[in-house]
């Protein structure tokens, strides 16, 4: 299922952050980078994205109203949001809904958020498993 431990894809308005991502994860992932909501969507349609990583504050609509956009037409994504912001109350309730898997707060290392990406296609990886033995106990 996973090339070269998963497709992520980072979405930021910052160029600089994007490239600061490239760099940090390209040896450990496929990456995938979008500056805008439509460019990231384009991206989830044209690949099998695991993983989203998205800035909270993003000039169309917030990472968390993106997470939300897509829940129903990529279901099994996993989302981390990345957000300096102080509004805890909201992206603590998506978290508790599963619309997110996880939230990092800015300032982090580069080792924070590859355990988060990694805890998050481990677990991705045991319910593709599961579904995979599923199918295989319902055919006999």
């Amino acid at each position: 299922m996973y090339q070269n431990n998963g497709n992520i894809l980072f979405i930021s308005d910052d160029q600089h952050t994007l490239s600061r991502y490239r760099q940090a994860y390209v040896e450990s992932y496929n990456v995938f980078t979008a500056s805008s909501i439509k460019e990231a969507h384009r991206t989830l349609t044209e690949y099998d994205v695991h993983v989203t990583v998205v800035k909270q504050m993003m000039p169309q609509m917030s990472g968390l109203q993106f997470c939300e956009s897509i829940s129903h037409e990529f279901p099994s994504l996993t989302n981390i949001i990345v957000s300096s912001s102080n509004d805890t109350d909201s992206l603590k309730r998506a978290y508790e809904t599963g619309l997110i898997f996880r939230f990092v707060s800015e300032p982090f290392s580069n080792l924070d958020l590859q355990m988060a990406i990694d805890n998050a296609l481990q677990i991705q990886e045991a319910q593709f498993e599961n579904q995979q033995l599923s199918q295989k106990i319902s055919s006999y």
